[in-house]
């Protein structure tokens, strides 16, 4: 990205615990893909932690036309041809990597071009080889689908609509997965481990009600559902 916005804040701290909070402008930025870094330093500017997170950014107040370069792409691409129920069904999808912004701008999307307009949009500023030919992440997110599809699926609901189906399109492949499909007094359950992410976490899926219908019940990854004493449902 061109645009960089750095902030410095000297805080005190009086004790062992501190809270810091506060915002940071974004006026200059315009919609795309941003990496948040965080750092901090002791007295002497020594490093001492650092961390750093990718998120989406979107102005609504921003026209949304594309620029000419892009309108020529966007013709060139397949987005400009693909129908109503491929582009239906491609949104759905990608539901899971929307913010609320973005899945606002699909809502207002009220005809057909606009909504392949998004989808090329939101493909071309999620690519991480924009000059490249094609799209290797959303390639990769599609196989994702698929293979969700083709192993997650239960009780009439696709396999990526399912909760395993979502954290494999959102994380892919566990690293490992642990399966205890028959054990005595204990429902049918998986423990998926990531141990890439956020220095290693786990996904821990249970078949409460049979029929394939693994649900979430322990995660120590940010955000997600949380009970260590899942044994105790499992049971």
């Amino acid at each position: 990205i061109s645009d960089v916005i750095k902030e410095t804040r000297s805080v005190i701290r009086s004790g062992q615990s501190h809270i810091e909070t506060g915002e940071v402008a974004l006026d200059s930025l315009v919609s795309g893909v941003y990496f948040l870094h965080i750092e901090m330093l002791d007295s002497n500017d020594v490093v001492t932690a650092r961390k750093m997170k990718q998120f989406s950014y979107y102005r609504p107040q921003q026209q949304d036309m594309l620029s000419d370069y892009n309108e020529i792409q966007f013709f060139k691409s397949m987005f400009s041809q693909i129908d109503s129920a491929d582009v239906v069904a491609e949104f759905k999808c990608v539901e899971y990597l929307l913010n609320e912004a973005t899945r606002s701008v699909w809502e207002v999307a009220e005809t057909l071009t606009l909504k392949r307009r998004f989808l090329y949009l939101f493909w071309h500023q999620n690519n991480p080889n924009p000059g490249e030919t094609g799209n290797a992440w959303r390639l990769e997110y599609l196989s994702r689908i698929k293979y969700a599809n083709e192993n997650f699926y239960a009780m009439g609901i696709d396999g990526w609509a399912t909760d395993r189906g979502r954290v494999y399109a959102i994380y892919g492949p566990p690293h490992y997965i642990d399966h205890y499909p028959n054990e005595p007094m204990l429902h049918p359950y998986e423990i998926w481990q990531y141990p890439q992410i956020e220095k290693g976490v786990i996904f821990v899926f249970a078949d409460l009600e049979g029929f394939r219908k693994y649900q979430p019940i322990h995660s120590n990854k940010l955000g997600e559902i949380e009970e260590y004493n899942y044994m105790g449902i499992i049971r």
